[in-house]
C-alpha cells in the first residue's frame, strides 16, 4: 500500500471509539501513517498509529465517496512525508521533531484523556521528557519521564498545533 495514498478508515476498538479517515502516506511492519481528513472535509496534519492497535483498515467504507468528492471539490491531494522514520517509536518521534515545530504524543492506554504537545528535550533508548506546550501557547519544562513503549499515537502538522507553534514562537534554547 505504501506510496499509493489510498483513502482508508481506521478503527481501533481496543483504544478508542473514533473512526479515523485519512490517506495512507507511509507504513512499516509496526506503524501506519495517514494524512488525516478532518470533519471539515479537509486535510489536517498526519497521524501515525501502531499497527498492533489497529483492529480494522477499511478501503471501502460508507463515507469514502463523500470524502473523495470533497477532496476533489477543494482541490486537495495528500502529500507524502518521505522523511518520516518508522523503524521504532523513538525514531518516529525524533524524525517528526526534526521536521515539525511540535509533536503530539498520545499514550491512550495509560492516560486515555491526555496528550502531550511539545518537543522532546531529553531522551534515551526507552524514555523521554518534554519541553511542553501549554494550551495558552507557552513553553513549559516537564521533568516527568515517559516511556516510548506507552505511546499509541503520534500526530503532527495539524492546524491546532501549527497555530500553537506560531503563537509561542521558537522554543527556548535553554530547554535541555
Amino acid at each position: 500500500m505504501q506510496g499509493d495514498q489510498e483513502l482508508v478508515s481506521i478503527i481501533r476498538d481496543q483504544i478508542d471509539e473514533t473512526e479515523w479517515y485519512g490517506y495512507v502516506v507511509a507504513e512499516s511492519d509496526d506503524f501506519l501513517a495517514i494524512q488525516s481528513v478532518s470533519d471539515r472535509y479537509d486535510l489536517d496534519g498526519y497521524r501515525v498509529f501502531r499497527c498492533s492497535d489497529i483492529d480494522e483498515i477499511d478501503e471501502d467504507f460508507d463515507r469514502k465517496d463523500l470524502v473523495e468528492r470533497a477532496m476533489e471539490i477543494k482541490n486537495l491531494e495528500p502529500q507524502p512525508i518521505p522523511w518520516l522514520r518508522l523503524a521504532s517509536m523513538r525514531e518516529l518521534v525524533l524524525s517528526v521533531q526534526d521536521a515539525e515545530p511540535l509533536v503530539v504524543i498520545e499514550r491512550e492506554i495509560v492516560c486515555p484523556d491526555e496528550c502531550e504537545i511539545g518537543r522532546v528535550r531529553l531522551d534515551s533508548d526507552g524514555t523521554y521528557s518534554l519541553l511542553w506546550m501549554t494550551t495558552n501557547a507557552e513553553w513549559e519544562r516537564d521533568d516527568r519521564v515517559f516511556r516510548y513503549d506507552d505511546i499509541t499515537q503520534v500526530s503532527f502538522g495539524g492546524e491546532y498545533e501549527q497555530t500553537l507553534a506560531q503563537l509561542a514562537g521558537a522554543w527556548p534554547s535553554d530547554s535541555a
